[in-house]
């Protein structure tokens, strides 16, 4: 380890860049936890045909190895204040949820 004096005023902050990676799968056909958290956080809109589509929500959890087509299926939390269920949570496929800003 190196020890660099640096005067403060001549400090930057910088970003690291956010470098896309295939989704690697374990041995046991699993997604990884490294892959579950990267997708903890990430606002979504639900694309699928229902009651729900055009709702905002936010990623809570990576439900790996389901039994469906597209495996991963993901428990969101929507952002809308309903008045009946405030900022539901459902559980939908992966298929079903795009990214949204």
């Amino acid at each position: 380890m190196q020890l660099l004096e640096v005067h403060v005023n001549l400090l930057r902050i910088a970003i690291a860049p956010y470098l896309p990676t295939p989704h690697p799968k374990s041995s046991t056909g699993c997604f990884s936890k490294v892959i579950q958290a990267s997708w903890l956080g990430v606002f979504v809109t639900i694309v699928k045909a229902g009651p729900h589509k055009g709702y905002k929500a936010v990623i809570k959890n990576v439900l790996p190895g389901q039994m469906t087509s597209s495996k991963p299926r993901l428990e969101i939390q929507f952002l809308h204040l309903g008045p009946s269920s405030p900022f539901k949570v459902v559980i939908v496929d992966y298929d079903d949820v795009v990214e949204s800003m």
